[in-house]
Parts: structure tokens; sequence; C-alpha cells
């Protein structure tokens, strides 16, 4: 049986395989992932194996067909684009979920074998307690969120969830208090970023890891752990051996280790007052010049690890860094109905409301104050979400647009500007949400054109797809398969995804793209052990493997419907079927796609 701190911790990886920026589209593809934890750990599964005589797992790829575009032992990972607080973009990526699923099994391993014991450890106390990332060490995994430490620290245990309630967060409180006993007196400090974290890391690194310090004195099964980090890491980025995919927790963990190490290394150079949030370092000193002299050896220490500082951000200065966290108390005393512990009667957002909530919005947008932005649209989504402030219709043709602007101005913010539509849509009445979804598609051809393959196009058509009229998005996929016809689209998975609904026609364009585009890259370099009854053959280690789940789900709550199917369905049924069951009695096929009827 599994522990309930097991069961826990399976369920937060598995939750955190993309960024908490998307929209959350896995999570009825991985509803029960403890039952697939358990067959891996009574070793009935056969496209997993034991490495050694250790606890950890790999895949073992004799047992799964393979995608020949796709090099060697690799899998092709879903890229897209995000946005940094400056504007710049930064490329992400949704790794193979069964590959991903093997870092889950193990991480968990790893948890309960040495990663509680080492971050506990007093021998390396003065190490371990430099970092402020809040997922390892502390009786369980946490939630994190790509370069949202400015205004959160997520933490969830046992089934709450606290986000920007400081009192309750203890991950936030305890790290705020650490860092305050860093800063102590000193009067100087310097702050620095490495220049590209994950997309500098050197996976060849995580096979010697194990001799670094902290962790050559510790527990043998660690440096097992390592080396499977690198082959992971290696196979969900297409065997590259420069860089980590952004995105997934595997990525923020594997970076976490190897800032440990570096840790170790700034110890053994007496650089001890500064404390880290993975890559991002405040650093303090009682004089300008020993500042400047750790920095240089900081530079170097940091070379052979193929990392570089990033310069232009480097700041030092003499008194208090510049502190961008958001500041939730200005925020309660300007709309009270915004605080949690708010107790007023339900509060409806109408013009009046609107134009003071939008003033203040605007003054936040001039100052370039992302931090206490993503603070005001969190806070209404959640009390919107709780049913505390109500949308007034008759604002609903103003309020979207000017929301819809502040992404523009400011694209980091896209995901909590969208998440707060997400939201309006679901508590609008019916009749209202089709005028909300015309005004979306006004701006479609401006995101396709300015944010294509991005965080925007995603949340656009996840929004679209989920909240329009089976009309509007019959001619919303007609439009997107003609562009993507054009341009091949890496998020085109992801955007057919959405289209899948319960509308055979629409789903049967789908599955001839996804048969169109898919072939036309493996004929090219098919070889001997391709099988021609199986077009698809090797699509699970592929991008296009979230297309044909989901068109398998259709199939699957369609089957189990009475009533007459729709004409054609029968025969859709019977050229996906193969990739999930081996045979008529639905035994399932391990070397496809079959691992997902475990987790569905």
């Amino acid at each position: 049986m599994i522990s309930v701190q097991d069961r826990y911790n399976i369920d937060i990886l598995m939750n955190q395989m993309v960024s908490s920026n998307l929209p959350p589209f896995l999570d009825e593809y991985f509803k029960i992932p403890d039952r697939l934890f358990e067959k891996v750990k009574l070793d009935k599964i056969p496209v997993y194996q034991t490495i050694g005589k250790s606890d950890y797992v790999e895949l073992n790829i004799k047992q799964i067909s393979r995608s020949e575009y796709v090099e060697r032992n690799g899998s092709e990972a879903i890229k897209y684009f995000a946005f940094k607080n400056n504007g710049s973009k930064r490329m992400m990526g949704i790794v193979n979920p069964i590959y991903f699923f093997s870092f889950v099994y193990n991480a968990v391993s790893a948890h309960n074998d040495w990663i509680m014991q080492l971050y506990n450890s007093e021998e390396i106390e003065d190490i371990i307690q430099k970092s402020n990332s809040p997922i390892l060490g502390l009786g369980q995994f946490f939630i994190i969120d790509y370069e949202n430490q400015d205004i959160q620290i997520f933490e969830k245990y046992k089934n709450y969830t606290n986000e920007l309630d400081r009192k309750l967060n203890k991950s936030f409180e305890k790290n705020e208090e650490k860092s305050f006993l860093v800063e102590g007196s000193g009067p100087y400090y310097l702050s620095a970023d490495l220049e590209n974290y994950y997309s500098s890391i050197d996976t060849n690194l995580l096979f010697t890891l194990s001799s670094y310090e902290p962790f050559n004195d510790f527990a043998d099964s660690i440096d097992v752990f390592f080396k499977f980090l690198g082959g992971y890491n290696r196979s969900v980025n297409e065997n590259q051996t420069n860089g980590i995919i952004t995105g997934p927790i595997s990525s923020f963990i594997t970076a976490e280790f190897l800032s440990l190490a570096l840790d170790a290394k700034f110890k053994n150079k007496d650089i001890t007052m500064y404390y880290r949030y993975v890559d991002d370092y405040s650093f303090y000193s009682y004089s300008q010049s020993e500042l400047e002299k750790n920095i240089e050896i900081f530079d170097r220490l940091i070379r052979p690890f193929s990392l570089t500082r990033k310069f232009e951000k480097t700041e030092t200065g003499r008194g208090f860094s510049k502190n961008n966290k958001a500041n939730i108390d200005e925020v309660h005393s300007l709309f009270p109905y915004l605080n949690i512990d708010f107790r007023g009667e339900i509060l409806t957002l109408d013009k009046v409301n609107y134009k003071q909530l939008r003033k203040y919005i605007e003054s936040l947008v001039s100052q370039n104050y992302l931090s206490q932005i993503k603070t005001v649209l969190t806070k209404l989504t959640n009390t919107i979400k709780d049913d505390r402030v109500r949308i007034d219709e008759q604002i609903v043709s103003y309020f979207i647009p000017f929301i819809l602007k502040v992404s523009y101005i400011h694209p980091r913010l896209v995901s909590h500007v969208y998440k707060l539509v997400d939201q309006i849509c679901s508590k609008l009445a019916k009749n209202a949400v089709p005028k909300l979804i015309k005004q979306l598609l006004v701006d479609r051809d401006y995101i396709l054109d300015y944010y294509s393959e991005s965080e925007f196009e995603i949340w656009f058509y996840y929004i679209i797809t989920k909240y329009s009229e089976s009309e509007i998005r019959k001619q919303e996929l007609a439009y997107y398969l003609s562009q993507a016809e054009k341009e091949n689209f890496s998020t085109e998975p992801i955007i057919l995804s959405f289209f899948v609904k319960n509308d055979f026609s629409n789903n049967k364009k789908i599955f001839n793209r996804l048969k169109d585009e898919y072939c036309l890259k493996f004929d090219s370099l098919k070889i001997n052990s391709y099988d021609e009854s199986l077009p698809l053959q090797g699509i699970a280690m592929s991008r296009w493997w979230i297309v044909l789940l989901e068109l398998f789900i259709y199939i699957r709550r369609t089957e189990k419907k009475s009533g007459r199917k729709p004409k054609g369905f029968v025969s859709l049924q019977r050229e996906i079927y193969p990739y999930f069951y081996k045979n008529k009695d639905k035994e399932i096929d391990f070397s496809e796609m079959g691992i997902f009827c475990e987790l569905l």
C-alpha cells in the first residue's frame, strides 16, 4: 500500500508536469497516478524496469515503439514561449508524460530514501540553509511557480492551499526569517542572476554530481538517482546534453541540486553571507570591496558548471536592495472585498467599483509594478471563484478589453489575466458568455500575428474552445487548421487537443490532420521495423501524444453513451483503439499509448 505522504507527493509532482502558468488541461489525463505508481512498484508495467539493485526505475526502451524522427532513446517535447518580466521570451516545454512518470516515481523514492535526511542534516546545515527554494526537504514536496516568488510561494499541505496568505504559509515565513538573518547588519548588498540557467545546464554534470559536496558523504543511492536525472533530462529534450527544459518540476528540482553543489563551493571559499532562490542570489557584506572580491570568486566557481552571471542584472549598493514584492496590505486597504477575511456582503463589481479598480491598475502599469498587478488579478480571480464578488454583466463589454490590454502591455501577466477571464466566463449567465467570446475573437489575428506559439495562444484557444458554442468552434477549428498547414506551429498538438469535444465531424478533421502531419515526418525516415498497420507507430514518444489521447477519451466517452453513434464512429474507433489495446478484449498495449489507461 502507498502511504498517505507518498500519495500526496505523487499528486503534487504530477500536478506540476507543466508550468502553473498554463491552463489546467492535463488534469483529466492523470486522475489516478497512485494506481500506476503501485503497479510500477510491483513490476507490473513492462515499460519500466528497475535500475540495477536500486529502488529506482527507468524506461525499458525495448518495450516501447519508437518515433524514428526522435533520435535514439529520446522523446519530443511540446515547446512554447513564455514571457519574462521585461517582456522577453523564455522557451518552455511540456515533457513526455511516460518519461515524466519515471521521474515522479524516483523522486518520491528519493524523498523517502535520502532527500529528507540530506535537508535535515546538521553537518551540512550551513550549505542547505542558503536555499530559499520551497520545494525540497520540508516533509513533502511543494508547489512552485516560475518568477512568481515576488508575490507568492504556494504551499499545499494536507488538502489545503495557501496562496498570498503569508500568515499561514510556513515555507514563506521560514524563508523570510532566514533572509533577515543572512542580511544581518551588513550595509552593502549585491544581487545577481545566472544567465539562462536552465538552458545552460550541462546534463553531463549530473552523472558525476554525487562526487560533489554536499552529496559525496551521503547515501550511495544518490549516485543512482543523479545518473537517472542525467539520462532523464537528456531523453525528454530530444537527447540534447546542453540545457534542460524549463517548465516541469523535474527541471526545478534538477537545478536545485546543482545549485546546492555550487553552495558548497561558495562555502569553501568563505562566501557565506547570501541566500538564493534557485539561481537568483542576494549577497551582503560590511564592505564594498569584499562584495567585489566575492563576485569575482563567484564567477570563477560557476564557470566549470558552464554557467555565467547575467551582468546587466547585477546590482550593488549601500543600504537596502530593491524590493519588488507586492504590498498585499495596500490592496486590502483599497479594496477590502479582495481580502479573504472580508465578512461583508457579496459585492457586485459594477461601473463605480470598476472605475476605482481600473484607476489603480493603470497606475501600477505606469510604474511597471508587475508583482502588485499580479496580486490584484489573483485576488480578484479568487474572490469571483469563491462567490464573494459578482461581475455586473453591464461592465463585461469594457472590463474584458481592459484586462486584455493590460496583458498586451505586459505579456508576463497573460496567465493572470486569462485565469480571471476563465472565472468570469464560468460565473456569467449562459446567454452572456457568447458576447464575451465574441469580444475575445476580435483579438484572434493580433494574438496569432504577435504571440503565436506562446502562452497567449494556448490560453486564448483554451478559453475559446471551453466556452464557445459549437458553430463558433467549428469556424475557429477550420481557420486554425488552415493556418497550421502553412506554418506548422510547435503548439499545434495542444491547440488541437482543446478542439476535441463531442463533435464527431470536428474530431475526424483533427484526426486526419494528426495523421497527415505525423506520417509525413515518419514516412520519410521510416526503418525496417515500421508497421504499416499502425501508421502512428511510436506516437507516444512524439509531441502528438496529447491529440491521440484526447481523441481516445472522446471514443471511450461516446462508446458508453446509449443511442445511435455518428456515421463513421466505428471506423474512427478501429483506427484509434490499436494504440491503446492489443485486442478486442481490451488488453492494454503498453508499447504504444496503453499506459494512459492506467492513469485515466
